[in-house]
């Protein structure tokens, strides 16, 4: 019953967003929906996308926030040129912050 109030409440207080790597020649694709937390601003859900989807000490797609998308057992992580989707808008990871689109 705990982990059922658990998944209920975690479900309540988050939302997923998507996760876009962009190739050489500009094509894009889901390779992930990362669960944060709903009521942090759109730049605090933007850098919690990046971080989790970015391998630091673990490989970034074992994250229990991160429902993976990509064909594959690997994923390159999340770097400029990328998009991510907040609220139905667009931001594009740039080397420093994120511009929406």
């Amino acid at each position: 019953m705990k982990k059922m109030m658990a998944s209920l409440l975690k479900h309540y207080m988050n939302q997923d967003i998507a996760v876009f790597h962009t190739d050489e020649e500009g094509n894009s694709e889901v390779v992930a929906y990362v669960s944060v937390n709903k009521n942090l601003s759109t730049t605090k859900k933007l850098e919690e996308a990046f971080m989790k989807t970015n391998s630091i000490s673990i490989a970034w797609w074992k994250n229990e926030e991160v429902t993976t998308t990509f064909a594959g057992n690997s994923c390159r992580s999340t770097s400029v040129g990328d998009v991510v989707v907040v609220d139905e808008k667009k931001y594009k990871c740039e080397p420093v912050g994120w511009k929406e689109l």
